[in-house]
């Protein structure tokens, strides 16, 4: 859309990150470009340590006039505390932060599982403003992709359970249809 957006990875290195966009994106020939422009920034901080990235998220956000924020994953995040206390009021703390920034900023939750009949819910469920579920629904012998907005503060958002699958352009969402 034109903005310019960082995706933080705490596991992969930037190179295996744009690596996999391309291989499950493309028809989006633009990456490269997008890299090379600033447009797109992929960063692997050396440490998981949540003062370390809040400084590089002011310079970065800042300079670069970002809109769009990713990061992967809040279960690595969490990895690097002693306590679930420790670990929730330091995420609340780093999501008022985020919100301060006045960025779209979004944060990879791993699941224990991907079926929604498993699905246990985790402390990010409760402290972030939006959750969107991804699942994948079995019946018989036929498995589908799935989506569920989950929690969005603030809006009405449809809460139906919707197939989406992920295409050489990006993600398609089937609003309006059943999974089964």
């Amino acid at each position: 859309m034109g903005e310019n957006g960082i995706y933080v990875t705490f596991e992969e290195s930037p190179e295996d990150i744009v690596g996999n966009m391309k291989s499950t994106f493309p028809k989006m020939t633009d990456i490269d470009e997008l890299v090379k422009a600033g447009k797109m920034e992929i960063v692997k901080p050396p440490k998981l340590e949540l003062e370390d990235m809040v400084d590089l998220l002011k310079k970065r956000v800042k300079s670069n006039k970002v809109k769009r924020l990713a990061i992967d994953s809040a279960t690595m995040l969490e990895m690097s505390f002693k306590s679930e206390l420790e670990y929730r009021r330091s995420l609340f703390d780093f999501l008022t932060f985020l919100r301060k920034l006045e960025v779209t900023s979004m944060m990879i939750v791993e699941s224990s599982t991907p079926k929604k009949e498993q699905m246990r819910y985790t402390l990010e469920h409760f402290i972030m403003d939006g959750i969107i579920n991804l699942y994948s629904v079995s019946r018989e012998e036929k498995t589908v992709r799935s989506l569920e907005v989950f929690k969005m503060r603030g809006t009405d958002h449809s809460r139906d359970l919707v197939p989406y699958k992920v295409t050489p352009t990006g993600m398609k969402i089937y609003v309006g249809e059943k999974v089964f």
